[in-house]
């Protein structure tokens, strides 16, 4: 059974020089058969075909090769055969959407707020929008809670006036005025850009790093407003 659908065209020199995931994109490309084949042997084919096996080429290879099963593209079936390992939902993405989507879904892997953990699952279908503007949504929600804000206050003009530079009750009095203004600006452009619009017209996220942005954003304004009211937990 041959694991590799072309010839490999490429030189130590360059397999060498490739960062780690682009060379691992490479390898995975190589595969003919996805449901079944043995990445160790993938790792021999490429030596056959001319990678010289004791150098850094074939040692760059191997972390590929690691790199793959560890971020998840490259999986094992529990079964006896020498031809156990498949390649992974997340692996056939990658493949059709390159190295900027493996990041944008890393983002969504490390670190998110509980108030917007569940965004990940969205993410993940490809709901890109969806995602961002739940993100969005939540950052709203919290200002409103901080802030004692009636439901229908909404928006950029509830933001404005949350981090008011004199009066908002979410503002930071031993901070300077500017810095309050700017803080004031950033609510304010973020659901200007990024919550409003697709809360009145369909925006469609065709760049799942774009929304993966947005999302981080999102998780950057919720850890801000943890700040502002210390007391307040963040899972309330």
């Amino acid at each position: 059974m041959s694991d590799h659908l072309r010839p490999i065209e490429i030189t130590d020199d360059e397999i060498s020089s490739l960062p780690v995931d682009a060379l691992a994109l490479r390898l995975l490309e190589s595969i003919s058969a996805p449901q079944s084949f043995s990445l160790y042997n993938v790792l021999l084919t490429w030596r056959a075909a001319g990678v010289e096996s004791n150098g850094a080429a074939m040692k760059a290879l191997s972390e590929a090769s690691e790199w793959l099963r560890h971020r998840g593209l490259v999986g094992s079936n529990p079964h006896g055969s020498p031809y156990n390992d498949f390649v992974t939902r997340l692996g056939f993405e990658a493949l059709k959407r390159g190295i900027e989507y493996l990041g944008a879904v890393e983002r969504m892997q490390l670190g998110l707020h509980p108030r917007i953990a569940s965004v990940r699952s969205q993410f993940l279908l490809g709901e890109y929008e969806l995602a961002a503007f739940a993100a969005m949504r939540a950052v709203e929600i919290r200002v409103r809670e901080l802030g004692g804000y009636r439901d229908s206050d909404i928006g950029q003009p509830m933001m404005r006036n949350a981090f008011h530079v004199d009066t908002g009750p979410l503002r930071d009095p031993d901070a300077e005025k500017g810095e309050r203004q700017g803080l004031s600006d950033l609510f304010a452009g973020a659901f200007s850009v990024f919550k409003n619009p697709t809360s009145h017209r369909v925006v469609t996220f065709d760049d799942p790093t774009e929304a993966a942005e947005i999302v981080s954003l999102a998780n950057l304004l919720l850890r801000i407003l943890d700040r502002r009211s210390p007391n307040v937990s963040s899972e309330s």
